[in-house]
């Protein structure tokens, strides 16, 4: 890679060691449609031996084919018209008239400099073939790595938490499974969702929950996210499971490409809690929905038990948001709420569930059985981290996959300590409206 780099280098040196006009700088003969009545009806010629610069003339040029001979047509800048003075040339000078289109080709006789000029061109031209070929594969390079990471973190999550990435409430007889299905249920029911329907799922993941609220409400669901990654498998898994009538949208949720009062409802799974600029999503979100359409919205908001001026309280914070890729320090219940009525919508309702619809804590999932998943506990972490670092060490895993393990198992434990501490919940849900009267 060093080898070909001082390759480039040095033809780029070659190729650009006069002048950059000095690369069209050759003898060339001009010749011009606009006949002056006093000239013969031939073209008018005129021999230029100056070079040609492209700071004062040269505006654009483009090839075609003229009696015969490959041409280049430039355009100048400002007219010519014929010197009188100069019988024998046909001389043109330059006037403030209206520019004129000529026809250049290389003179015939010897210009000075022109094979240079030729063979600086060509290195040039080998310069940036060779360096484009280089960023192709750098490219390549840079995306092959940033799939295998969203695959690496998205088989982890489908792996320890299954395909709806969110937490859900859940009572002691209840399953995780069943405690997620649950959920997205009732989100599926604050919105009214049903057959006929178009819902927005903002940040949908890998369609965890659209799959199962169009199996709940036969709705046709919109998927908007980011991650082409996330997208590619959630079409996959809607083909598997025979999903129909349901889409998906590549986009930034705070842009999302379709028109005004699109949506009669949408739902919001712990996604824009992602927003760096959360005034701005619950805006697009706003726009997006019709008049009387309703959103219902799951925050991660920190409650009456945090301090601001304890660095412990603001230490475990700053790890979930760090571990997590999300914005809690300083979203609390009152900022939240103000935000979404800043942005024109009505809270017709607002809950943190961990204590309205179900008897568990949200953390336990990483503390033990009580939470329903074997591999979010300590126990099978371990288990887990184990069989990954024996994987990666035969090369049966890719380089990384412990590393995004110890990741996950960093955000676990700063979901525990401010679970433990009461310090945040992931779960107070906001139902929100577009004031009818909105048009």
């Amino acid at each position: 890679m060093l080898f070909i780099a001082a390759v480039l280098i040095a033809i780029l040196f070659i190729a650009l060691r006069g002048p950059v006009s000095a690369l069209i700088s050759v003898r060339v003969t001009l010749e011009t449609s606009r006949v002056a009545p006093s000239a013969p009806a031939n073209l008018l010629k005129l021999t230029r031996t100056t070079p040609i610069s492209p700071a004062s003339h040269l505006q654009r040029f483009s090839y075609k084919h003229v009696d015969g001979l490959d041409a280049v047509t430039d355009r100048f800048v400002g007219d010519y018209k014929k010197d009188d003075n100069d019988k024998d040339n046909a001389r043109y000078v330059n006037s403030s008239q209206s520019a004129s289109v000529f026809c250049v080709r290389a003179s015939a006789s010897g210009s000075r400099g022109s094979l240079s000029c030729v063979v600086r061109r060509f290195l040039l031209m080998c310069f940036f073939f060779v360096f484009l070929k280089l960023f192709r594969c750098s490219r390549a390079v840079y995306t092959k790595t940033t799939e295998t990471f969203y695959n690496l973190i998205t088989d982890f999550y489908e792996y320890g938490w299954g395909q709806s990435f969110h937490f859900g409430p859940k009572w002691a007889s209840e399953t995780f499974e069943q405690g997620i299905k649950r959920y997205e249920h009732w989100f599926a029911s604050q919105i009214g969702a049903k057959k006929g329907m178009r819902i927005l799922d903002v940040g949908c993941g890998i369609g965890g929950p659209l799959r199962e609220i169009w199996r709940f409400s036969q709705a046709t669901i919109t998927g908007v996210n980011i991650t082409k990654e996330h997208i590619q498998r959630a079409i996959r898994y809607n083909a598997r499971d025979s999903v129909t009538g349901c889409d998906f949208i590549q986009a930034d949720f705070n842009e999302i490409p379709v028109p005004d009062n699109t949506f009669e409802g949408a739902y919001d799974m712990e996604a824009t809690l992602h927003s760096t600029d959360r005034a701005r999503t619950f805006k697009e979100l706003f726009r997006v929905l019709k008049p009387g359409a309703k959103l219902v919205s799951a925050q991660y908001c920190l409650l009456d038990a945090y301090n601001d001026k304890d660095e412990t309280h603001r230490e475990i914070i700053r790890q979930i948001d760090n571990f997590n890729g999300c914005y809690c320090h300083g979203n609390t219940v009152a900022s939240t709420a103000k935000a979404f009525t800043d942005a024109g919508f009505k809270i017709i309702m607002s809950e943190d569930v961990f204590d309205t619809m179900g008897s568990i804590p949200f953390h336990s999932v990483f503390v033990d059985k009580t939470g329903g998943r074997f591999f979010g506990t300590k126990l099978g972490r371990a288990v887990t981290t184990t069989f990954l670092k024996i994987g990666e060490a035969i090369r049966l895993l890719p380089k990384g996959t412990v590393e995004v393990q110890n990741m996950l198992i960093g955000a676990a434990d700063s979901f525990t300590e401010a679970g433990n501490r009461k310090l945040l919940t992931p779960g107070y849900v906001f139902l929100v409206e577009k004031p009818a009267a909105t048009a």
